[in-house]
């Protein structure tokens, strides 16, 4: 769900935007930067034209000039702009130094330019801050720019400019160099004007959020020594099309309210300087145009490996990280052998589709024209919120999104989440809900761009064991079937154009209630017999050709018919709930084999606890506990879907309720 940044080749094949490579610059003062005194300011326009006649207010020479605007949709996070003000940075001896860049491959660090003022000009050699040169020139759309840094510079953050899709959640990758011998905490900025007005005071409504124009505010950002890659965190971008100004920068200490348009001069309540680090800017584009299909992508997938994958501490083992992980186990009954080989370390699934390639599917349909899939450098998993935290295949990759699966105690961060409205292809307004040992299907929303109908092969993958792989077959004794984890295999069918929606063949539910990690995979061709556990590792190159996966935590329940708590006086046993749907109350009946500790608990379905029934030791036997559709408050809970949870013996069984009005 992050970032919507097709490559610069992509876009000389679109020929939507075309940007004339700048002249390369360097550290003109010299180096190394990490023993001596330097000055750095910003580069955005000030002063003069930003767009075709549209002036610039954005904080960069040391003069003050007029304020900008602040239009908004919502609350803002800056103050009301005053004088446009400047951004310096100060950087001192002892005091180790840091700054974005890294130098050329093999060659010496670029640093910091040592500056009295601003570099930025229309054009010209010589700033329109004071009487210095400029160090290079981009040509953009909005005409040519005299600055300090331009993309690919020795001494430049970014290497390449980045590009956003209106109303779509974006990050930026850039990198830095620390020059002290440990790691170091600083604040990260990133601006954007994203309604080409020539300032950064603005926000924006988009469906269902906001968008700053002050993207990214005082985010913690952890600095290694030497230089290393980052991606931002992610930040919505604002319904517009077109390009802006992008300024990022990072410091010492917070920034004030004031940071969009006053920068760091005291008339903002600044100091006049921020110690340490660097600001750089960027002129950047927005897409919504031209045929997704000439793009290219690389997609994996966003299952937990080699981290916990449920609420019981089991780590999983899913083939999602590039490098390979552990081994999972394959469990399987007499009556149902394996049908994927023998697992070995696990593997990953990789998506690769070449800019030019005519034939695109993937899964989801957005309404945002050029959002398709997120291209991507690794797998994006963690156990953390909020999104854009780093996952843990690659810290220089970041999460889109969290799911909170109801009950599942901690957070997952991933690369689609469930009815996400931007990526996401699964159809399902809440989190799926399976009864063991039934059948089920799934339904999922699918894009072809091609002009013509497409055969495509679909896998799904569920860990019914919840043991953290999918290498398993298990036997539903009472009904003579075995529910294989590799749930679907290379089922085919055949796309039309554009979106369309799918519903899968019925499959096999395994007989445990409790969590389970699903794995839906689109491809051009059949996956090999190693799937489950090496995904697209043993392929050619290690990777498909074409398509997407996405992972979704699902619920593994009791069957539809219920269970009656007199038939099962022996075992642990969830009767089913009555009245459902209810709008008045609910009657909770449960069975335990032995006296233990209980927990009965309602979640809703982002995986907040609504009301604690039962909680603590409860003797062997049949109970019955009433719920009057209140939360733990006392007050009445709204209409919806609800999910209680039992945990006892050792186990947690689920059961879904709906509240009527």
């Amino acid at each position: 769900m992050l970032k919507r940044a097709p490559s610069r080749i992509s876009l000389f094949a679109l020929g939507i935007l075309i940007w004339p490579l700048a002249a390369a610059a360097t550290d003109v003062d010299g180096g190394p930067d990490c023993g001596r005194p330097t000055n750095d300011w910003g580069d955005a326009p000030e002063g003069f034209d930003a767009y075709p006649g549209v002036t610039a207010h954005f904080p960069t020479c040391f003069a003050p000039s007029l304020p900008g605007t602040q239009d908004i949709a919502c609350a803002p996070i800056s103050t009301p702009p005053g004088p446009t003000g400047f951004v310096v940075h100060r950087n001192g001896i002892p005091l180790p130094g840091y700054w974005f860049g890294c130098g050329p491959v093999g060659g010496p660090s670029g640093g910091i330019d040592s500056e009295p003022d601003g570099k930025t000009s229309p054009g010209l050699a010589v700033s329109s801050c004071a009487d210095i040169a400029v160090d290079c020139m981009e040509v953009t759309s909005a005409g040519t720019f005299g600055q300090d840094e331009c993309f690919g510079d020795s001494d430049a953050g970014l290497e390449e400019m980045p590009i956003f899709a209106p109303c779509t959640p974006g990050s930026i990758k850039f990198r830095t160099t620390n020059c002290a011998n440990g790691d170091r905490v600083v604040y990260l900025n990133v601006l954007l004007d994203m309604n080409m007005d020539g300032d950064w005071n603005d926000n924006f409504q988009c469906p269902g959020s906001c968008a700053y124009e002050w993207a990214v505010k005082n985010f913690p950002l952890v600095l290694p020594p030497g230089c290393t890659s980052h991606m931002s965190p992610a930040f919505l971008v604002g319904p517009w099309e077109g390009a802006g100004w992008m300024r990022i920068s990072m410091s010492d200490t917070p920034v004030n309210d004031s940071f969009p348009w006053a920068g760091c001069a005291p008339a903002g309540g600044g100091e006049g300087f921020l110690d340490l680090g660097e600001t750089e800017d960027y002129f950047v584009g927005e897409i919504t145009t031209g045929d997704p299909c000439e793009l290219g992508y690389v997609d994996f997938g966003d299952a937990p490996e080699d981290i916990t994958a449920y609420p019981s501490g089991v780590i999983g083992q899913f083939p999602t990280c590039l490098g390979g992980g552990g081994i999972g186990t394959q469990d399987f009954d007499p009556p149902c052998p394996p049908i994927s080989t023998m697992p070995g370390p696990t593997g990953w699934v990789l998506h690769e589709k070449l800019a030019g390639d005519p034939i695109g599917v993937w899964l989801g349909c957005s309404s945002v024209s050029a959002d398709f899939v997120d291209s991507e450098e690794n797998g994006k998993i963690n156990n953390f919120a909020p999104a854009g935290l780093p996952s843990t295949c690659d810290p220089a990759v970041v999460t889109d999104c969290v799911d909170l699966t109801a009950g599942a105690a901690f957070p997952f961060g991933q690369d689609e989440c469930l009815n996400d409205g931007v990526d996401a292809g699964l159809v399902s307004a809440t989190t799926p809900v399976f009864a063991r040992c039934d059948t089920a299907s799934v339904t999922f929303q699918m894009y072809n761009c091609s002009p013509q109908e497409i055969t495509v092969f679909f896998n799904l993958l569920v860990d019914w064991n919840e043991d953290g792989d999918w290498n398993d077959n298990l036997e539903c004794a009472q009904r003579n079937v075995c529910a294989p984890e590799w749930a679907l295999r290379n089922t085919t069918l055949v796309l039309p154009p554009g979106c369309s929606t799918w519903t899968s063949p019925k499959f096999q539910v395994g007989p445990k209630e409790g969590y389970g990690w699903m794995r839906a995979t689109l491809t051009l061709d059949p996956v090999n017999a190693d799937f489950p556990w090496a995904g697209s590792a043993s392929e050619p190159l290690g990777k498909f050709r074409g398509g997407e996966t996405e992972d979704y935590l699902i619920l593994i329940g009791e069957s539809a018919v219920g269970v009656d708590v007199r038939e099962s006086d022996s075992a642990l046993a969830f009767a089913r709930i009555t009245p459902n749907p209810t709008s008045t109350s609910a009657e909770i009946r449960f069975n335990l084999g032995h006296t233990g500790d209980v927990q009965l608990a309602v979640y809703d379905v982002s995986g907040r606890r609504v009301r604690s029934l039962v909680s603590g030791l409860r003797g062997a036997g049949a109970h019955a506990v009433n719920w009057d559709l209140r939360n733990d408050r006392g007050e009445d809970v709204a209409a919806g879907v609800y999910f209680v949870r039992l945990e006892a013996e050792g186990r947690a069984l689920l059961q879904r309720i709906t509240r009527l009005r």
